[in-house]
């Protein structure tokens, strides 16, 4: 079923909870990390991406479609220095905010789609 998101940090939580997804759909950062919290029996396999790091880029990839605002405003930064401001938990889950490498990734195909 097709859910639609408010944020990434709600999308990528609700990959955890898939059968809960819509509760999820109008949450932003640590409002979607407390919800995860309060449930239990996580989908590891994260709505069935495999891992945190493959459902992170989906997520990313929705976020920064081509020609869309997100990744026009992505491709604008340039050379800037980007990074997350969240550490992984024990679990090795980032929570809500995205690690840089994914971000990075994402970034880096960008150009290429805007004809840089």
């Amino acid at each position: 079923r097709r859910v639609s998101f408010a944020s990434a940090c709600g999308a990528f939580a609700a990959l955890r909870f898939w059968t809960q997804a819509a509760d999820f759909a109008n949450l932003v950062g640590e409002q979607a990390a407390a919800k995860a919290r309060q449930l239990s029996a996580p989908d590891l396999t994260y709505g069935g991406f495999g891992s945190a790091w493959n459902a992170m880029l989906a997520v990313l990839d929705a976020k920064f479609a081509p020609l869309t605002r997100c990744a026009m405003a992505l491709v604008e930064t340039g050379d800037a220095f980007l990074h997350g401001d969240a550490e992984p938990n024990s679990a090795g889950d980032v929570g809500h905010v995205f690690a840089p490498p994914p971000l990075l990734s994402a970034k880096d195909a960008l150009p290429n789609q805007f004809g840089l």
